[in-house]
């Protein structure tokens, strides 16, 4: 039986109702095609543990994908996504979240306070239409988010403060005026990227110098 599926770059506008017929299928890639939708029948392959759908024209995902409670990966960076189904942040085994370069807004997420989430460990919003932060606090395994380029003002420290094996936050190309001194008490943080915000609260110099040096003036204003 079928497990891997690699159609990508075959210039697709549809998806075959076929692969809906492939109870073993697990990993599925249909990025680099011109995609604007996905059947609901996708959530029908209970075996899925990757999807990459990248580089399509996709302008929604199917509601059916809470069915699949195996799905580690998924990839939808690239396309024209306005909106997220709720469901798709409580998949029991999703660790990778790609939704890097559409067109989300902070309400389009459907990411509303609540019960711990997904266990994801990287999640890739860059490139989109943030203005806040996203409910970090229900993803406590996080180890990468990226949230470059959107327009992300303010900060809120309740956010971030949970997640204690994050390593990685990617800041860069937003409208953030001030850190939260708190975030010198994630203590796995080691790459910080803030350039390209109108910061006030930390000086040039000290950005020049990295991360461990912007993490040290925040602590020294902690006390």
């Amino acid at each position: 039986a079928l497990t891997h599926l690699d159609a990508s770059r075959n210039a697709l506008s549809q998806v075959p109702d076929e692969v809906a017929r492939l109870p073993q299928l697990s990993f599925l890639c249909l990025s680099h095609n011109r995609l604007q939708a996905l059947p609901d029948a996708l959530g029908e392959c209970g075996a899925l543990t990757v999807v990459q759908v990248a580089h399509n024209q996709l302008r929604r995902l199917p509601d059916t994908l809470w069915a699949l409670s195996d799905l580690g990966q998924l990839a939808c960076d690239h396309n024209a996504l306005e909106s997220v189904p709720s469901s798709v942040w409580a998949l029991p085994s999703l660790k990778v979240l790609r939704l890097t370069a559409n067109k989300l807004t902070t309400d389009g997420l459907g990411l509303a306070p609540g019960r711990r989430g997904a266990p994801l460990e990287t999640l890739d919003l860059g490139e989109n239409r943030l203005s806040t932060l996203p409910q970090l606090s229900r993803f406590p395994t996080l180890r990468e988010v990226h949230l470059q380029t959107n327009a992300i003002g303010a900060l809120d420290a309740e956010q971030l403060m949970p997640l204690a094996q994050l390593q990685l936050l990617d800041l860069r190309d937003n409208n953030v005026a001030a850190l939260p001194a708190e975030l010198c008490t994630l203590t796995a943080l080691n790459s910080l990227a803030i350039s390209g915000n109108p910061l006030r609260s930390v000086p040039h110099h000290v950005q020049q110098r990295g991360t461990a040096a912007v993490l040290a003036l925040l602590a020294k204003r902690m006390g």
